[in-house]
């Protein structure tokens, strides 16, 4: 939904599309502890959660061209929030220091 001229976002939107694929990809495979995936999957997250809040700040300032209204920017923010809360939860469980 952004514009085809904000070709940094896009890059960085599609990073983050193939980081969380590949750590998909690991989860089926096995190769990682659990643990280390968690932590990963944590750290992703964070990344993810500071940009799509920059992203949304972009937006309300309106700094990029995009078709995004401001709460579409804010609910898929809010999910990313949501699913960091529960790897973390999911990190206590089984001892892993956030």
């Amino acid at each position: 939904m952004l514009d085809p001229t904000e070709a940094a976002l896009i890059n960085q939107a599609n990073s983050f599309a193939q980081l969380f694929f590949n750590l998909r990809a690991q989860t089926e495979s096995g190769t990682n502890p659990l643990v280390q995936m968690i932590g990963q999957e944590i750290t992703a997250t964070k990344n993810l959660c500071n940009f799509k809040a920059t992203a949304e700040e972009l937006i309300l300032s309106c700094r990029i061209k995009s078709i995004i209204i401001p709460l579409l920017a804010d609910h898929v923010l809010r999910e990313a929030n949501h699913f960091l809360r529960i790897l973390k939860s999911s990190g206590q469980i089984i001892g892993l220091q956030n």
